[in-house]
C-alpha cells in the first residue's frame, strides 16, 4: 500500500492537475463566449441602425466601420475588441456568412446612395438579422455545451477527491492503528523479560500498583521468592541449565496465575509476585503446590534438588502506608528470615519481623557514631586443634560496647 501511495498519488496530482487547468480553461472560454453573444447583439443591432440611416438618405461611415472591424473580429479572431475565435465549426460558418451578408450589403449602401432601389438591401437587412440571430442561439447553445462539459469535469474532480481523501483517511487511520498496534506490542515487548516471560520489575510495579488502588476490596499481598544456592547450579550445571531452570520455575508460577494477578523476574534468581487471596492459609498452600511441582519436574529429577525461600508481605499486615515497593521491601525482609533454614521456607511479614528490621536500621544508622566513639570491642579468641590439642588459629570477636 506504501509503494502504491508513493508512486500513485504524484501521478494522481498530475492528473488532478491537468483536469483543474482544463476546466480553468473552460471556464475562460465560458466568459469569451459571452462576450461573443454580445458583440453578435451589437452588430445586429447596429446594421439595423445603418440600415435605416442609409434608407433616410442619413449615411454614417463611422457606423458603418464599427460593425466592420466586429464582424472582421469575430471571424479572424483579431483585433481590438478582444474576441476569440472557437472551435465550433457551426459557429465559425456563420460568422463567415454573416460576413459576406455584411459586405454584400456595404455594396447595396453604395447602390442606394447614388439613388438605386432600396428593397434590395432591406431583403439582406432581414437575411442579416436572421443569420445573426441564429449566430446567437449557436454561441448559447454551444456556451451551454461547455458549461455541462465543465461541469462534469468538475464533478470528476470532485469525485476523485473524494476517493482520494476516503483512501487517505484509510490509511492514515490504518497506519495510526497499525503504528499503535506496534507501539503496544513494543510496549509488551519490553515489559516482559526475555528469558523467562515473566514480567519486569518495572512494570510490575506500575501494574500491580494501579490494581492495588482500582481495587481496595481486594486482600493483596506481594511476595518475594528466592532461590538458595543458585549459584552452585550455574557453577556446577553450567549457565543454560540454571537458565532452563528459571523457565521451569517460571512456567509453573504462570500457570496458577489467577485473574488480578501478576508475576515477575525482579533479578537474577529472584522472583516478584502479586497474589489476591481470601486467607493466608491458603495463599501459603497456593505457594507451595507451585514449589513441589517445581521440584518434582522431569527436568530436576537427579540433579540438585533446588529450594525457593519465600516471604509474604499482606497490606492488611503493615501498618505504614506503602507503595508496591515497600511492599516488595517488607516481603524480601520477611523472606531473608528464612532462607537456608532446614525445616521452613516460607515467612509472613509481621510484627515481631517489623520490629527487628527496624531494629537492625537503627543499628545501622549508628554504626558511624559507634566507631566514632570506640564502641566496639575486640576479643582474640584461640581455637584448639582437635587432633594435637595445641592451638592452631585465633578468631576475633567483636562486641558492642552499649552504654
Amino acid at each position: 500500500m506504501g509503494k502504491k501511495l508513493k508512486y500513485g498519488l504524484p501521478l494522481l496530482m498530475v492528473v488532478l492537475l491537468g483536469i483543474t487547468l482544463l476546466s480553468a480553461s473552460s471556464m475562460t472560454n465560458i466568459s469569451d463566449y459571452g462576450k461573443l453573444i454580445n458583440y453578435v447583439g451589437i452588430v445586429r443591432g447596429a446594421s439595423q441602425r445603418v440600415v435605416k440611416l442609409e434608407t433616410n438618405n442619413m449615411p454614417d461611415d463611422k457606423v458603418v466601420d464599427y460593425v466592420s472591424g466586429i464582424v472582421e473580429e469575430l471571424v479572424t479572431g483579431q483585433g481590438s475588441y478582444g474576441l476569440k475565435r472557437t472551435k465550433c465549426v457551426p459557429l465559425n460558418d456563420n460568422l463567415k456568412l454573416l460576413q459576406k451578408k455584411w459586405l454584400s450589403m456595404k455594396e447595396e449602401f453604395a447602390h442606394v446612395r447614388s439613388g438605386g432601389d432600396k428593397n434590395e438591401l432591406l431583403r439582406l437587412s432581414e437575411e442579416f438579422f436572421e443569420l445573426a440571430n441564429d449566430t446567437v442561439f449557436i454561441i448559447e447553445e454551444y456556451s451551454s455545451q461547455r458549461s455541462q462539459a465543465m461541469a462534469r469535469q468538475l464533478a470528476v474532480v470532485s469525485l476523485i477527491c473524494l476517493v482520494c481523501s476516503v483512501v487517505l483517511i484509510g490509511y492514515s487511520v490504518r497506519k495510526y492503528f497499525g503504528l499503535r498496534r506496534q507501539t503496544e506490542e513494543l510496549e509488551e515487548q519490553a515489559g516482559h523479560d526475555t528469558l523467562t516471560g515473566a514480567l519486569t520489575t518495572e512494570r510490575f510495579c506500575r501494574d500491580a500498583q494501579k490494581l492495588i488502588e482500582e481495587h481496595p476490596e481486594r486482600k493483596y499481598a506481594v511476595s518475594y521468592l528466592d532461590f538458595e544456592n543458585f549459584k552452585y547450579v550455574n557453577d556446577v550445571f553450567g549457565y543454560d541449565s540454571g537458565d532452563q531452570i528459571l523457565k521451569i520455575y517460571s512456567v509453573r508460577m504462570l500457570e496458577q496465575l489467577q485473574e488480578g494477578e501478576l508475576f515477575c523476574r525482579s533479578t537474577a534468581d529472584c522472583f516478584l509476585a502479586l497474589h489476591c487471596y481470601q486467607d493466608k492459609a491458603q495463599l501459603l498452600k497456593r505457594q507451595q503446590h507451585a514449589d513441589n511441582a517445581f521440584s518434582n519436574s522431569d527436568y530436576l529429577t537427579g540433579k540438585h534438588r533446588m529450594t525457593v525461600a519465600c516471604g509474604f508481605c499482606c497490606i492488611e499486615d503493615v501498618v505504614e502506608q506503602l507503595d508496591v515497593m515497600g511492599l516488595v521491601d517488607r516481603a524480601n525482609y520477611a523472606q531473608k528470615t528464612v532462607k537456608n533454614l532446614s525445616d521452613n521456607h516460607y515467612a509472613f511479614y509481621n510484627e515481631s519481623i517489623r520490629q527487628k528490621m527496624f531494629g537492625e536500621i537503627r543499628i545501622a544508622d549508628q554504626l558511624k557514631s559507634a566507631v566514632e566513639n570506640r564502641e566496639f570491642l575486640v576479643y582474640i579468641q584461640p581455637k584448639v586443634c582437635p587432633f594435637k590439642g595445641s592451638v592452631c588459629s585465633g578468631e576475633a570477636l567483636v562486641r558492642w560496647q552499649t552504654q
